[in-house]
């Protein structure tokens, strides 16, 4: 690919020229064209330029998906302030710490979401804002939070904007002043700041540049062959670098229609697929899961699906190919750090190697293996912490110079925090996270090969493992695992299962059983939370 490093704005200016009158965005009731899209977001940043928000200024963005989601998300690259995704899951402790952490001037939210009272959460954690005068905060403890805007609420709640008066606000905003805050804005400036999960911690904030999220996303979506003829369904939050970045800027890049929900649920997400015809979907290995075992599965036509990104274990990823036709689907590696992706398949590799294997990195970029305590470049075949070093990598975590310092070292090389190895054609396996390690005497097992291993059990429908503390060995293995619906099973069972096919010394100790897991808003297990739940024996 011969890449000329670019802006959201110019990005958006391309493609709604391109294939202006064809389908951008599908929601459950609408549908917006390019040409729409276009004006809808030149009617956002005009807004936000009446609010005082221009170049380097953070916006948190505290919605659900929908249309404006994306109008804000692009409006905001085209006056070069930056985004700050807020998870829809957070409480008001976790808003209050990404509000102050980010310094941001403005939110925008929502009054009420699956049953939970936003409004609610922003007053207990802004109480000022409750005798404020709409769009006039002050607040000692947020100095940098000027307005609250509130989409979707009548009566607006009380110190906050509407949605509508907030874009009535922009019609007095020339135009020429919006195409002149675009044009001071480069492809090298901080488009976003993604949030780490907080799967361990509180979350660091990485900033992410424009050129390094657009040309991610046209990258992966050349591995995925995607093209303007493709729909691609999105079950991600937006909140989330998957449906943010690879999902929505992979559509939007190559002028593809991108579906979308407000929130998943297998069988609206069977029905979407169905009505709409996708050709592409991406996800983690539960959006798949949770649609292939549905009851009503083989009730909806799917066939349609062909192509799309998943994270998940080698067995999702086999049934994504067998059972739901995605003959196309590729396996991939990230992190937030870097864009978020850093190595994909390709679509023509064997499912073998698709379920087992992450790919290559992009072009312009590298990845290398480093020896766990030496730092030593290993050669292929040896397992140790993979590194990235390229366009995509951040520009680091903001505020966080020591976090920063420690992550990129000064040959610009990221460390991921990751365990993986190479084969000598320059293929990536990711093994599992290096603090997902258990030290059981000596040995380091790796809690994810132990995971998949666990899956292959006929009675597991998912597994975590968690290290916990052991008088003679340090840690030993304990799984905590999800039964399929109507089975049984015992502690003994599990671990005699496990003696007969696996070392000993990765056999987990301990077995227990929970009927949900845990989980952040991107759907991943917060291990802290089961390590809380069962660690203490």
């Amino acid at each position: 690919m011969n890449w000329k490093p670019t802006t959201l704005g110019r990005m958006l200016e391309r493609v709604s020229r391109d294939y202006g009158d064809k389908i951008a965005v599908v929601t459950e009731d609408q549908r917006f064209t390019y040409s729409q899209l276009y004006r809808h977001v030149d009617e956002v940043a005009r807004a936000l330029l009446a609010q005082g928000i221009g170049k380097g200024h953070k916006v948190s963005v505290w919605l659900y998906n929908c249309p404006e989601w994306i109008f804000i998300q692009l409006a905001l690259g085209r006056i070069g302030a930056v985004l700050v995704p807020v998870n829809t899951r957070f409480k008001a402790r976790e808003l209050g710490y990404t509000l102050k952490q980010s310094d941001s001037s403005l939110l925008i939210t929502t009054d009420r979401f699956l049953g939970i009272d936003f409004s609610e959460l922003v007053y207990e954690t802004i109480p000022e804002l409750g005798t404020a005068p709409a769009g006039g905060l002050v607040s000692a403890e947020f100095p940098e939070l000027k307005k609250v805007i509130c989409l979707g609420s009548d009566p607006v709640p009380s110190g906050m904007l509407g949605w509508e008066e907030f874009l009535g606000c922009g019609q007095r905003v020339e135009r020429e002043v919006l195409e002149a805050r675009e044009h001071d804005v480069s492809p090298e400036d901080v488009a976003m700041f993604q949030y780490t999960s907080g799967t361990t911690s509180f979350p660091k904030g990485v900033m992410l540049t424009h050129d390094g999220i657009i040309r991610d996303s046209a990258s992966m979506g050349g591995r995925m062959s995607i093209s303007h003829e493709d729909r691609l369904f999105c079950p991600l939050p937006f909140f989330h670098v998957g449906g943010a970045v690879i999902s929505t800027l992979i559509a939007l890049y190559y002028g593809a229609t991108l579906v979308i929900c407000r929130t998943y649920d297998p069988k609206t997400a069977l029905q979407i697929v169905e009505r709409e015809r996708c050709t592409a979907m991406n996800g983690i290995e539960t959006h798949f899961l949770m649609m292939y075992e549905h009851p009503d599965f083989t009730a909806h036509d799917v066939n349609s699906l062909e192509k799309g990104w998943a994270i998940g274990p080698p067995e999702v990823i086999r049934a994504v190919y067998e059972r739901m036709g995605m003959k196309k689907i590729l396996n991939v590696y990230g992190i937030s750090e870097a864009s978020p992706n850093v190595t994909t398949t390709r679509t023509d590799d064997p499912l073998e190697f698709r379920m087992l294997w992450h790919g290559k990195p992009h072009p312009g970029t590298e990845v290398r293996i480093i020896d766990f305590d030496t730092k030593r470049v290993l050669p292929p075949g040896h397992e140790g912490e993979i590194c990235v070093r390229g366009w995509n990598v951040m520009k680091g975590y903001y505020k966080k110079p020591e976090e920063t310092r420690a992550a990129l070292d000064r040959d610009g090389w990221l460390r991921t925090g990751d365990s993986g190895l190479m084969d000598a054609r320059g293929n990536l396996k990711f093994t599992g996270r290096i603090k997902d390690i258990v030290r059981v005497g000596g040995e380091n097992v790796s809690a994810m090969e132990v995971e998949n291993f666990l899956l292959t059990h006929p009675k597991v429908k998912n597994a975590a493992v968690i290290a916990v503390p052991d008088p003679r060995k340090t840690e030993v293995c304990m799984a905590v695992i999800q039964l399929k619906d109507g089975e049984e099973a015992t502690e003994e069972e599990i671990i005699g299962y496990c003696k007969d096919r696996i070392a000993n010394f990765k056999v987990p100790r301990y077995v227990r059983f929970v009927d949900e897991y845990p989980l952040t808003g991107s759907g991943k297990i917060q291990k802290f939370v089961l390590k809380e739940r069962f660690g203490k024996l």
